[in-house]
């Protein structure tokens, strides 16, 4: 099977990067991205959904490669796009370097606004809140290793202020948190809205040597938070199969 995260099948699905050689949406919704510099692919596919073609976004940090949907072409609900609302992405990755890296994001460092996955110093998925005054994080309870596929899905639950980041290490065989374990952060920042575009790979005004080195593959933007067996079932490459799937006892969760 192959996934498919078509907006006419899926609820609140933004966007469908599938990176087959371009940077179509295919979604349906055509919030297609811009390469801010050449795109390359390469013929290492993600390990999931091999059914969905032979490429991935090949993301070099020696040339600058980032690609980017601009502020003006996000739909309202975009993650960081209208103030404190629901999200939820899922992508493969697979990063060459795990020290201070940009996932993705529309942040605006300069007044903190905005939202922005990373990868932090200590090797640990990091998501920045921004409230147009200071900037706050959470992070996954277990560091990445360099030169191996993830599948991560992370999602923000507004109304109960809370984020929740699933991700499977492929060379494992086995989530990259193996305990399980619920981990709760109470903090006061809410997503101030950004007037950044969205990147990948990087984001607007930072720093150019911590632009992702590695690949992206299947990467799906959603305004709405996503189960764990939605997040699994695009991991294994047979997204939607039924219903929404909301069930969240196996995330590992930071609530503010």
């Amino acid at each position: 099977m192959a996934n498919n995260f078509a907006s006419d099948s899926v609820e609140g699905c933004l966007a469908w990067y599938k990176f087959e050689d371009n940077l179509n949406d295919s979604s349906g919704n055509e919030e297609h991205l811009t390469a801010h510099t050449a795109e390359a692919y390469t013929t290492t596919n993600c390990p999931g959904d091999t059914d969905d073609g032979t490429k991935a976004l090949d993301i070099q940090q020696a040339i600058g490669t980032t690609v980017y949907i601009a502020d003006a072409d996000q739909p309202a609900n975009w993650p960081g796009n209208n103030g404190d609302i629901d999200f939820g992405i899922e992508f493969w990755m697979y990063p060459k370097d795990v020290t201070n890296i940009y996932i993705c994001g529309k942040w605006h460092a300069s007044d903190n606004t905005g939202v922005v996955v990373t990868i932090g110093a200590s090797g640990l998925l990091t998501v920045w809140f921004g409230d147009g005054g200071d900037s706050t994080k959470v992070e996954f309870s277990t560091a990445c290793t360099a030169n191996r596929w993830y599948h991560a899905g992370i999602s923000y639950d507004a109304s109960a202020s809370e984020v929740s980041m699933r991700v499977w290490d492929d060379t494992a065989g086995d989530f990259l948190d193996t305990s399980d374990n619920t981990n709760v952060l109470t903090h006061s920042n809410n997503i101030a809205t950004s007037s950044r575009s969205f990147y990948i790979g990087y984001t607007a005004g930072g720093n150019t040597n911590y632009i992702f080195n590695g690949y992206f593959d299947d990467f799906a933007v959603f305004d709405r938070v996503l189960g764990n067996d939605e997040i699994d079932r695009a991991r294994q490459g047979r997204f939607p199969s039924s219903g929404r799937g909301l069930s969240l006892s196996r995330f590992v969760r930071f609530g503010y």
